[in-house]
């Protein structure tokens, strides 16, 4: 499956649709991904925890 994403998101067409909607697709890999998911809920857990949310 990873495969097919990444070939998807090489694809000009894909890119710009994903533009025009305001999104930037990045490929990465299930390990990075993992590190990204727990990077932004530590990131994101801070400032609910600030603002008292």
């Amino acid at each position: 499956m990873q495969q097919e994403i990444n070939r998807a998101l090489a694809d000009p067409e894909v890119k710009q649709k994903l533009l025009a909607q305001g999104l930037e697709a990045h490929s990465r890999t299930a390990v990075e991904f993992g590190k990204f998911i727990d990077d932004e809920t530590r990131k994101w857990s801070e400032v609910i925890r600030a603002g008292g949310l």
